[in-house]
């Protein structure tokens, strides 16, 4: 069982989140739109600019994996979906290292 499913997902600015009754979650940004078919055993609702999805708990844990992998975060920038309370260990990039 994934202990990540149990949080919510926050939504980053520019991002609309839409749940309609057949649990399809379309997600509208500045780079498109992904469109994702919920489990109908789960309930998704969208509540102060997050994304909570409630039990059973391994379909939960297994749409918040999904829904993740859409665009996982990234170390050099940081930009990306995470779990709430998630930390990112940052990178330097080719400009933090020394030359020889």
């Amino acid at each position: 069982m994934s202990r990540i499913g149990r949080l919510p997902i926050a939504i980053p600015a520019g991002v609309t989140v839409t749940v309609d009754d057949t649990n399809l979650v379309t997600v509208k940004g500045p780079k498109g739109e992904n469109s994702y078919r919920a489990n109908t055993a789960m309930q998704v609702k969208v509540e102060d600019g997050q994304v909570t999805v409630t039990r059973p708990k391994q379909k939960v844990g297994q749409f918040a994996a999904e829904v993740r992998e859409k665009r996982p975060p990234e170390p050099y920038k940081g930009k990306g979906i995470r779990y709430e309370g998630e930390h990112i260990i940052r990178k330097e990039g080719k400009a933090g290292k020394g030359k020889k």
